[in-house]
């Protein structure tokens, strides 16, 4: 990097490190203030949802109140009452109680006992109440002082109604009281419904119970987004939280989307709640932070005159009110909130980016001017130190830089006079060094090479001799004994011959097969190739040499499966290792070959077991290696060729899989290879 270039950065860098400190401590601040503001307006928005929603349920309240003023509900209550007070006590109890019974009894809506109470002058009434007034009242319903039905919009599940908390809380042991019965999902409604229950009263006297039960969610969810909204507005705010009506108990009452009561406030809002504490905070949630302000609705928190309760599993409605007061909650993302700001420090910082790089480009042509003699300096340098002696810097200046460049010019003159071209003798040092590199590796090529082969001639040497040592002896017995055996006896020699000749034929066709795939003569093929099929193939060319010994070929090749691989090379391969299976199994033994799915992905897993003499595990490493003569780890009856499973090993790999042994001395052995499914 030149002078002109780390002077501009060091501008640059100077620039972006007092922007970043001040637009810190300017953030800092604004978060301080947005984060006051925020608060106040959400909490100023959720204490306007809770007053409007106390004050449109008074209302209902009142038109309730009035609608029990009506003289038609005063008529029925005292002509109820009169036929009621004339019984006496016992007489009164087991009277309602009967028709009570009756009553659950009855299912047809359109029995003229339901229709008394579901179709006289004051059910008409209340009908058209609820007619009139689409949507918004559920079941209304009326009843004596003694909580026997008068009247009903609908067949309810029960005509006594004294036992009743509800009824309790209104009649308040003959004082009277507005009670709410937050009844949570009601059955009989099909939603969620607030009961209002108005004690009628005659002078100071209790004479009924007026039930109305209000369609509530709907009415609500408007008067909510309404008054959201309209804050929302007012503030000129592009960004609002979300608001949710819960029960101190944290079950929500009412949220965008969710089925009333379903769901559960965050578990820290309904710990802070349990504590009594409805003061605004901050919490995080999934990595998201929100501001959570609450503000409690009044009719709920046991105000003079109200009741606010229920029961929370009642014969016709679920999840009630157990003593819970409302609150109105606002999650206020903290995205939304400092979003603006963040918005705001970025274009600030933006700009102070582009005015640290137009003062970085003013300070960049000033330097490059500034250093322009001296970048001419070091271009002369480099050729110079390329090797260009007859190179001069011409700076025509009578400051430091102009003696400094005639300096120079003296000092090229005598490199030139006495040095050496250094680039020759570099490249000659070089190829030197290459050249012996070359012979060390071919020198440690050379050695592997010879080793290699001379353990290849060993071996030859080794299993060659045996083979035809048992020709030659064989063919000696014949030549001078021939006339002294019996044809069973020139049958045995002749047979003799016969094995030693096939097993020297083997390890000739082996060694021939192990030279050409280390020569790279045989080029091995890709196809699939179904498993089931070669291995009825070997074990169809095994079969005699098996029952020679009477050893069982058992075949438990799962389904249908395919490998990808050479099919002369598997085999090949599935020969070797059935054929030195049956070499070293004994008498009446077992030969299991199986294929099945590799826990490896995408390999399918060959195995040949036998019940023969087993392999010692020290040895078990050594038998697929050239430089080891296992040769002759049969037994005294069976000698191996010594390739067979070099063999394996080689095709195996250059088919992209792994070969290994499972074996114990005395307890068998398992040949198991895997290749590529097709």
């Amino acid at each position: 990097m030149n002078f002109a270039q780390k002077l501009s950065l060091k501008i640059f860098l100077t620039g972006i490190a007092v922007l970043t400190i001040a637009l810190i401590i300017v953030y800092i601040n604004s978060y301080k203030n947005t984060l006051t503001n925020e608060l106040e307006h959400a909490q100023l928005v959720v204490d306007e949802i809770s007053v409007s929603i106390d004050q449109n349920i008074i209302e209902k309240v009142k038109t309730t109140e009035a609608i029990a003023l009506a003289p038609g509900i005063i008529t029925a209550l005292d002509r109820s009452n009169t036929h009621y007070s004339s019984l006496s006590k016992p007489l009164r109890f087991e009277e309602i109680e009967s028709q009570n019974e009756r009553w659950k009894a009855t299912e047809d809506h359109n029995d003229s006992f339901i229709l008394e109470y579901t179709d006289n002058p004051v059910s008409r009434f209340l009908k058209s109440l609820q007619k009139n007034i689409k949507g918004e009242y559920g079941e209304i319903f009326l009843t004596n002082k003694y909580g026997a039905l008068v009247a009903s919009t609908a067949k309810l599940t029960t005509l006594a109604h004294a036992n009743k908390y509800w009824w309790k809380g209104a009649y308040n042991d003959g004082a009277g009281a507005v009670f709410f019965d937050d009844r949570g999902y009601d059955e009989s409604v099909g939603g969620y419904v607030l009961g209002v229950v108005i004690p009628v009263k005659k002078g100071d006297e209790i004479i009924g119970i007026l039930k109305v039960n209000l369609n509530i969610l709907g009415a609500l969810s408007d008067l909510i987004s309404y008054v959201h909204n309209d804050k929302m507005l007012k503030s000129h705010e592009e960004h609002s939280g979300v608001i949710k009506l819960i029960r101190s108990g944290g079950l929500i009452v009412l949220d965008k989307g969710v089925e009333p009561l379903s769901e559960r406030i965050p578990v820290e809002l309904d710990e802070r709640l349990k504590a009594g504490n409805k003061a605004s905070f901050i919490f995080k949630q999934e990595g998201k932070g929100f501001i959570v302000v609450m503000s409690e609705i009044g009719f709920t928190s046991d105000i003079e005159g109200f009741q606010f309760g229920g029961d929370f599993e009642s014969i016709d409605h679920k999840k009630g009110n157990c003593g819970e007061s409302w609150i109105i909650v606002n999650f206020l993302p903290m995205s939304n909130v400092v979003g603006p700001l963040n918005y705001t420090v970025a274009r600030l910082f933006l700009i102070g980016i582009l005015l640290s790089f137009v003062l970085a480009i003013v300070a960049l042509i000033i330097g490059k001017r500034t250093a322009k003699p001296i970048k001419d300096l070091m271009r002369q340098t480099e050729q110079i130190a390329k090797g260009d002696f007859d190179s001069r810097v011409y700076i025509k200046r009578k400051d430091e830089l102009g003696l400094l460049a005639v300096s120079f010019n003296k000092m090229v003159l005598n490199l030139k006079d006495t040095t050496t071209s250094v680039d020759n003798l570099n490249a000659e040092i070089k190829e030197r060094k290459r050249a012996e590199q070359s012979l060390k590796e071919n020198e440690k090529r050379l050695r592997e090479l010879n080793a290699t082969k001379d353990k290849f001639f060993s071996i030859i040497a080794h299993d060659l001799k045996s083979p035809f040592n048992s020709l030659i002896g064989f063919t000696d017995i014949l030549l001078k004994d021939y006339n002294s055996y019996d044809d069973e006896g020139r049958k045995l020699v002749i047979e003799s011959l016969n094995a030693s000749s096939k097993n020297t034929y083997l390890l000739l066709e082996n060694l021939l097969t192990w030279s050409c795939s280390q020569t790279g003569s045989i080029e091995f093929l890709q196809e699939e190739i179904t498993i089931k099929t070669i291995i009825d193939e070997i074990i169809l060319l095994c079969q005699p040499a098996a029952e020679n010994k009477s050893i069982g070929l058992i075949d438990k090749t799962e389904g249908d499966l395919s490998v990808c691989a050479d099919k002369n090379m598997l085999q090949t391969v599935l020969r070797n290792l059935i054929t030195n299976a049956i070499k070293f199994t004994e008498k009446n033994g077992t030969i299991i070959i199986s294929a099945s799915k590799s826990k490896k992905q995408g390999f399918i897993e060959i195995s040949v077991s036998d019940t023969g003499i087993g392999i010692p595990k020290q040895i078990i490493d050594e038998l697929f290696l050239i430089d080891k003569n296992v040769s002759t780890l049969g037994t005294e009856k069976e000698e191996g060729t010594g390739l067979g499973l070099i063999l394996c090993k080689e095709f195996v790999e250059k088919q992209g899989g792994e070969i290994w042994i499972e074996s114990e001395v005395g307890q068998g052995s398992q040949f198991i290879f895997i290749l590529p499914e097709a």
